[in-house]
């Protein structure tokens, strides 16, 4: 059994140090011993798993917070761009109402964003993570960035009334984030390079 040869090779060090810095969360009180797979046994072997301490973990639960944070405003703010777009010219007090939400959505966002990605930089660069798939990871996140900075230089074109979308070129470009959280969920999760 793994948990039996488990219990004779592992370091008892990494699961009680856990244990102290998380009190029963840690690694032996999520993964019993006796439900750990040669995976798990070959991490441990290695050290891999040492690195998986409760300040990590913190991190790693406040970084996706604020990346949920973060992508509902960027899911949100192109559809009031949207609606935006199809205000007809003589209502102004229903442009100017829009036009304060999206504002306040991109003002609220932004430091989501920013703390997102100050988080991930510091699981990154403080915890070790590496591999081909976090590579591609950050060059999605650049992209990221880029359609965020793209939704407020939209955004200003808007307050200044110089505009041009079309509702429908809008709804096409509130699709691009859905497409970009799938290909980072996919690659954290598969990790496939």
């Amino acid at each position: 059994r793994v948990g039996t040869d488990l219990q004779q090779r592992a370091p008892a060090s990494i699961a009680e140090n856990a244990n102290a810095r998380c009190g029963a969360s840690g690694i032996t009180g999520q993964y019993p011993l006796a439900k750990l797979t040669v995976q798990d046994v070959n991490l441990i072997q290695d050290g891999s798993l040492a690195k998986y301490t409760c300040p990590m973990l913190w991190l790693k639960t406040f970084h996706i917070v604020f990346v949920l944070g973060w992508f509902s405003a960027i899911f949100y703010f192109p559809r009031i761009l949207v609606n935006l777009a199809m205000v007809v010219p003589s209502s102004h007090v229903e442009y100017e109402r829009l036009l304060l939400m999206a504002s306040k959505l991109y003002r609220f966002g932004l430091p989501l964003g920013l703390l997102a990605t100050m988080l991930g930089m510091w699981l990154w660069l403080g915890y070790g993570y590496s591999g081909g798939w976090l590579h591609a990871k950050l060059l999605v996140v650049v992209v990221l960035w880029a359609y965020y900075g793209l939704c407020g230089f939209m955004l200003r074109q808007y307050k200044l009334k110089q505009a041009r979308y079309t509702h429908t070129m809008l709804r096409w470009f509130n699709e691009i984030p859905v497409l970009l959280l799938l290909l980072i969920v996919m690659l954290v999760v598969l990790k496939p390079f």
